[in-house]
């Protein structure tokens, strides 16, 4: 009997090893996925710097040492989004979600892209990717000190990020479904696009979230790569598919971080659970 006991308690210990690598993994996946659109931006900053200086300079209408200023505070910043992967300090880690989100809101208006629905709703999905990613790193923090977990710590915050992470879903997938719905009412697109639209109202009420959360994932990840295939693009025409595919890969990465963490405790999965 006590054989038969052990044997339970060392399947049980290796299926829980194998269920944190997993969560592990996929945690470092999400955010790899997260912090590449950064690193690529980062690349592009350099590369051209005096065309992206001269293109703020113009768009913005900013002095010259504000353009170059903000440049300079991008690179940097967002060079060090290849920290947030390795296994540095998780309060630094927060910190540094803090500082591109700060380049992130600021992009839209000095780039002059205020008025591109696209860009600002992409950038919107980025902020709710990063704040999840903070909250993540926050817990982690908390868990490390030994520091009491406080009801409803950070729970406002993972609601908002649910809600930031799909506004790009909404925008891009509403108006491709009333181009699609133009044509006619039962068409691929349509169905597709209504597919996607309950998905995040799933998201955003938080049922069946890590479901939903990891179908999105693939959904936008196959579609990234169909769609924006800038490796076989000829090079005049590369860079904006480059920068489309990066853009998408962050969005990929903030609905995995979704289904790792889950939807946290304001949404309708906690809600059942309680009552199970």
């Amino acid at each position: 009997r006590c054989g038969g006991c052990r044997a339970v308690e060392v399947s049980l210990g290796a299926t829980t090893d194998v269920v944190e690598r997993s969560v592990k993994h996929a945690m470092t996946a999400a955010t790899v996925l997260l912090t590449l659109t950064f690193v690529e931006d980062a690349v592009r900053i350099f590369k051209l710097w005096d065309f992206q200086y001269k293109f703020v300079v113009d768009n913005a209408g900013v002095p010259d040492f504000l353009a170059k200023f903000f440049l300079l505070a991008s690179f940097f910043v967002q060079c060090g989004a290849v920290l947030l992967p390795s296994p540095i300090s998780a309060t630094i880690k927060k910190k540094l979600c803090f500082a591109l989100l700060g380049c992130v809101v600021v992009q839209p208006p000095m780039y002059g892209q205020l008025g591109n629905i696209v860009f600002v709703s992409m950038s919107v999905a980025q902020i709710g990717a990063l704040l999840l990613l903070a909250a993540s790193c926050h817990e982690e923090a908390r868990a490390k000190e030994g520091a009491r977990e406080v009801p409803g710590d950070w729970a406002l915050t993972k609601l908002f990020a649910r809600l930031l992470l799909t506004v790009d879903f909404f925008v891009v997938y509403v108006v491709n479904l009333e181009e699609s719905m133009a044509e006619s009412l039962i068409n691929p697109s349509s169905v597709a696009a209504l597919l996607l639209l309950v998905s995040c109202m799933l998201v955003w009420i938080g049922f069946k979230t890590v479901l939903t959360a990891t179908a999105l994932a693939v959904a936008v990840g196959m579609d990234t790569v169909f769609r924006f295939p800038f490796w076989a693009t000829p090079e005049d025409q590369r860079d904006n598919i480059q920068f489309h595919f990066f853009q998408s890969l962050s969005l990929v990465g903030g609905m995995l971080l979704l289904a790792v963490h889950g939807p946290g405790r304001l949404a309708l999965d906690n809600e059942l659970d309680k009552t199970t």
